[in-house]
């Protein structure tokens, strides 16, 4: 179990990592972090997840205030937004805030008994929002384990697969895309990339937590085939 709960440990690290990332320009004590992050990368190798990686810290000795430039006129405006980091954009044909989404997002997290605070400011279904949902998952995810709840660890594990499915898989890889396209800091190239490539892994690797819950609760003996 204590791999499972290390891996749970580990993936609301990078959720928290990435919710952070958008939720305000990266302070000093930040970069200094991310100038350190090698050890996540070995821990979630692949491709896309390493390059994201390496463009982090190599875009980490950058000036803060260069990078909060990039942060407002990449993700708040005041002019017309690049990389809009709300799913409505994403997946309605207006390209609008506050559409069905953000209605299908704001459910799921009541369902989980949350509620994002200050609606009408920052919409239910920005990035930040989703991210820290999924992290919220994990925590409770880990706390079953621990409380020897195998089966309410499934529910939640059921429940970010779910959202993984029917929310940010369905609209972060064209969201990091946008972020590639619209910014020259390797900074923000890093942001998207590990973003996207996390999102993706995820396809698989939560179906495997399952799996691995399953076999460490619900395994029973091998029974001999043969008989006497």
């Amino acid at each position: 179990m204590h791999e499972i709960l290390r891996d749970l440990e580990l993936r609301g690290e990078i959720y928290n990592l990435l919710k952070t990332l958008f939720l305000r320009p990266p302070s000093k004590d930040l970069l200094n972090y991310l100038r350190k992050i090698e050890d996540v990368r070995d821990s979630v190798a692949t491709p896309e997840i390493a390059k994201g990686i390496d463009l982090l810290r190599k875009g980490a000795n950058i000036l803060p205030e260069r990078l909060a430039l990039e942060h407002t006129l990449l993700f708040i405006g005041p002019y017309r937004l690049p990389a809009p980091p709300y799913e409505s954009v994403y997946r309605t044909a207006e390209r609008l805030v506050m559409q069905q989404p953000t209605k299908e997002v704001r459910r799921a997290y009541r369902d989980a008994g949350l509620e994002v605070k200050g609606i009408s400011t920052s919409p239910d279904d920005h990035v930040c929002a989703e991210l820290e949902f999924m992290q919220h998952l994990c925590v409770k995810t880990a706390s079953s384990l621990k409380k020897r709840k195998p089966h309410t660890a499934i529910k939640h594990l059921e429940s970010q697969r779910k959202f993984l499915d029917e929310h940010l898989i369905n609209w972060v890889p064209e969201f990091s895309d946008d972020i590639l396209r619209n910014t020259k800091q390797d900074f923000y190239k890093g942001v998207a990339l590990l973003l996207s490539g996390f999102v993706s892994s995820e396809r698989e690797h939560i179906p495997e937590i399952i799996e691995a819950v399953r076999c460490e609760y619900y395994a029973s003996p091998r029974r001999s085939v043969f008989t006497s």
